[in-house]
């Protein structure tokens, strides 16, 4: 295993610090490495690493950074692809995580084509046989039941992994750097600066990443308009709005909205479906919320019985009425 000591976890492009996303699966690597010997590295793209960063990092157990410097670029894939491949072939790493954003699908997947080594995404658990050499995968095939994934005969390992929060306390040796292998991006590639690259890929006004409250709009809304109500009681309740398979494929939400197996998985305080059936690829991304509140005119929905509250009534009447209501707060 010395020629791939390496763990990497990808994080694309990042701030001035990381989000839950990437810290969690930083957390679970870290536990990984530490329990088989790894380092773990984290590769990602930003103007610089800061002060707060730097520190976050080495928190998450970080020992070595792979760094895409991109001062005033948008870094493509390709770029990201160009760069991070021969860092791959030298360095060898055993395994690499991603996270189950828009660019961790992309990234994993391309790379698993290009260095023909397979890929398991959307895994739920992670372990590692150190007697075989194997990253042991665990994903659901459905509500009820899991496979465990393996790739004996290529390296590196891949796999996306969902979101799920973790809180975990590291012993950290606070005089030790972190080691960082700096790339340089193209400036050609792009005009758009840094900071309203952030904009765009992180501070979406309705995004359910890191929200106490987290309200879900089903096929049951009806219509697109419907679902915009839910943007106006978010706001209420300084909440974020996600999407069913069904509401996402009606037009009613954007396919970043969508929460469940082949979505996000969220872990909110509270969790309120309107006009949500729930089909067991969906509650897969919800079970981790430790609230479940469900507003549907079919008592007899499949959600229904993993609610702690319900309401049966015409779903956009409560939306309106909650509207009103809060309004008047």
């Amino acid at each position: 295993m010395s020629k791939r000591a390496e763990c990497w976890v990808y994080g694309g492009i990042i701030g001035s610090t990381i989000h839950d996303c990437e810290k969690n699966l930083l957390y679970k690597a870290a536990s990984l490495c530490e329990e088989n010997g790894f380092k773990l590295c984290f590769f990602l793209c930003t103007k610089n690493i800061s002060e707060e960063l730097y520190d976050v990092l080495k928190q998450c157990g970080v020992k070595k950074v792979y760094f895409i410097k991109s001062g005033h670029a948008r870094v493509s894939y390709n770029t990201q692809l160009e760069i991070i491949i021969p860092i791959i072939q030298k360095e060898q790493p055993e395994i690499i995580l991603f996270p189950c954003t828009d660019s961790g699908r992309f990234i994993s997947a391309y790379l698993s084509v290009k260095l023909q080594t397979g890929l398991t995404a959307d895994c739920i658990q992670l372990e590692y046989d150190s007697g075989e050499g194997q990253l042991l995968q665990t994903r659901r095939v459905n509500m009820s039941e899991m496979v465990q994934v393996v790739t004996p005969n290529r390296r590196p390992q891949l796999a996306t992994v969902l979101f799920q929060k973790v809180y975990e306390s590291l012993l950290i040796d606070p005089s030790e750097r972190l080691e960082i292998v700096e790339k340089e991006a193209p400036l050609e590639e792009s005009s758009t600066p840094y900071s309203d690259l952030q904009v765009q890929c992180i501070s979406k006004k309705y995004s359910f990443i890191n929200k106490d409250i987290v309200l879900v709009g089903g096929a049951g809304l009806g219509s697109k308009s419907n679902f915009l109500q839910l943007y106006k009681l978010a706001d209420l309740l300084s909440a974020g709005v996600g999407a069913t398979r069904r509401a996402v494929d009606l037009g009613f939400a954007e396919k970043e909205q969508l929460i469940g197996m082949s979505g996000k998985i969220i872990s909110s305080q509270i969790c309120i479906e309107f006009g949500v059936s729930g089909a067991s690829q969906h509650l897969i991304g919800i079970e981790s919320c430790q609230n479940l509140y469900v507003v549907n005119k079919d008592e007899d929905a499949p959600i229904c019985s993993c609610a702690q509250g319900i309401i049966v009534n015409d779903v956009n009447e409560v939306i309106q009425t909650l509207i009103h209501e809060l309004s008047t707060i």
